[in-house]
């Protein structure tokens, strides 16, 4: 066989061997992301059941003892470390209620409780747990952003070079949108004459029509270099 041949094949077979490589590692971090972002829902869940649970907040809800039930949230947040905690009950009250959610927001939440969702994670991770005292009186929701700078503090864990980060299905781009397959796949696209390796895994959401996705970028090109 002709060395120039030779050496084709074997540049070919590295390639290929590389391409499997950088996509099982964005797999691997992957998987690890949404553990993350499973056991922060979980632990906020955990949270807010305990103080849904509590027979002095049950009974604050019940009278509608707003200064009581606000004390309780701010403990709340402070414990958790997270920017929103709040109560929605059966009458449209809604107290604690924080900046960091638009009407739109508000607007999901009441339609996920409702429709008797628990958890879920939007560009705000949030949960829900039901105020019972006896009969259902509300609903006690938390929320943790998944921001830009939460995706970055989760790509710090990461092995090799991604980026991260939280969009709409809505908003995915074109190709992507047409391409994915499921509720995740892994799609390869050129920008700009680059080869990119995009994973997309659409994550639970509390409320909402448009689901959120955890987009993962990896340039290939980059890593074959």
């Amino acid at each position: 066989m002709p060395t120039g041949g030779f050496i084709f094949i074997a540049t070919s077979g590295i390639e290929t061997y590389a391409e499997k490589v950088v996509a099982g590692e964005m797999q691997a971090n992957a998987n690890a992301f949404d553990r993350i972002l499973d056991l922060q829902s979980k632990q906020m869940a955990s949270g807010s059941d305990i103080l849904a649970a509590d027979f002095g907040f049950r009974e604050s809800v019940a009278l509608g003892d707003v200064p009581t039930i606000e004390s309780a949230l701010v403990s709340l947040r402070q414990r958790m470390g997270v920017p929103t905690a709040l109560v929605l009950t059966l009458d449209g009250n809604v107290i604690g209620l924080q900046k960091t959610l638009s009407n739109e927001d508000l607007d999901d939440l009441w339609s996920a409780v409702e429709a008797g969702q628990a958890k879920g994670r939007q560009y705000y991770g949030a949960v829900a747990s039901p105020i019972m005292a006896p009969d259902l009186i509300g609903w006690l929701i938390i929320g943790q952003p998944l921001d830009q700078r939460e995706m970055a503090s989760l790509t710090k864990l990461a092995p090799i070079g991604l980026s991260a980060r939280i969009v709409s299905s809505e908003a995915l781009p074109g190709e992507l949108a047409e391409r994915s397959t499921g509720s995740e796949s892994l799609v390869e696209v050129r920008e700009e004459g680059e080869r990119i390796l995009y994973r997309l895994s659409t994550l639970p959401a509390l409320g909402g029509a448009a689901k959120p996705v955890l987009l993962l970028r990896q340039s290939l090109s980059g890593a074959m270099d």
